[in-house]
């Protein structure tokens, strides 16, 4: 396949969009066209997707969940929301249609919890926009907040949508430079920093900054990732706890179960002694170890390095500061 996203990676990412409406069926023909023109020898997945033109939705959706097999990490629902970022600021579809069409991702079984808890937000605000309580502005401000965390992957997306254009200059499209993701990573963490800065002592300790989670269990968790990201790149493997095998939200109640009684003063110490020790080991990263899977042992040959470590840094710094920020506008 002439990309560095895995095919089961499009093939969930392109069910999704089907299921939302968010995605043409005649993207996912276009896609398959693509991938047989590039000169690889097509599988027979690939040839039926690009013959399923005049198929109904439906049984293009069943096709697209046999093909991506079991459920594939979360980059197909990142990639998705990234997408629904860039039809917002086209205006290609309204707000309210928008929020409606990304609540059908709650029928999915293998949804994160912290997603559904986002998508619930939004319907929230959909609800007290209908309701006259708020404005249009304040509607689609909703959805930016949520959206924008994902804009790091429009690449990712352009490269699946693309009309045609070089595989090369796909391929570099798809790629952040260690200048750009240090850049990123400054300034997300200076802005999550800043939004910290704000809390009284009795905010740092409230439930419900980020779902159920106060804000001192909200560093709790971020600095656990960080640690794992730390670990990775003093390794350069693959390893981590064992906690990772578990699901998203399982692994998410195993970091808060483990850390609730500790006080700020612990949590803040640990985080003012992890991220910079992450700062450094990122700075003495080489260029290709951003980009090629095989700089890191047991990392499978699809992933992307840097893609691994934004998940777990500053892109979840963003969602957690969207979720700060709205709980100091509530408190």
């Amino acid at each position: 396949m002439p990309s560095i996203i895995s095919e089961k990676t499009v093939y969930a990412f392109f069910r999704l969009g089907l299921v939302t409406g968010l995605v043409p069926k005649s993207a996912v023909t276009r896609w398959a066209d693509r991938q047989i023109l590039g000169g690889e020898v097509p599988s027979e997945e690939m040839i039926e997707l690009s013959l399923s033109a005049r198929l109904p939705y439906s049984q293009i959706i069943y096709m697209l969940n046999l093909y991506q097999g079991s459920p594939v990490a979360d980059l197909p629902v990142r990639l998705l929301l990234a997408l629904a970022g860039q039809l917002l600021e086209r205006n290609a579809i309204p707000a309210e249609r928008l929020i409606q069409e990304l609540s059908l991702l709650n029928a999915e079984e293998y949804l994160a919890r912290e997603w559904r808890a986002k998508i619930h937000e939004l319907e929230v605000c959909l609800e007290r926009y209908r309701l006259g309580v708020n404005t249009l502005a304040e509607l689609i401000q909703c959805l930016e907040i949520f959206l924008g965390a994902y804009r790091i992957y429009v690449p990712q997306v352009e490269e699946i949508l693309s009309e045609g254009t070089q595989h090369e200059q796909r391929i570099q499209e798809a790629l952040l430079d260690k200048t750009t993701f240090l850049q990123t990573i400054d300034r997300s963490h200076a802005d999550w920093e800043a939004a910290l800065a704000q809390l009284t002592p009795q905010q740092r300790l409230h439930p419900g900054a980020s779902g159920e989670m106060s804000v001192k269990d909200t560093l709790v968790h971020i600095t656990w990732f960080e640690r794992e990201m730390l670990g990775m790149l003093q390794q350069r493997a693959l390893v981590g706890s064992s906690w990772w095998n578990l699901s998203t939200d399982a692994r998410n109640a195993e970091i808060f179960q483990a850390n609730r009684e500790r006080t700020w003063e612990d949590v803040r110490g640990e985080a003012d002694e992890v991220y910079p020790q992450l700062r450094q080991a990122l700075g003495a990263l080489d260029e290709e170890a951003y980009q090629v899977a095989s700089a890191f042992r047991e990392m499978p040959a699809d992933w992307v390095p840097w893609q691994v470590i934004a998940g777990n840094t500053f892109e979840h710094y963003d969602h957690h500061l969207a979720d700060l920020r709205s709980f100091l506008t509530k408190s």
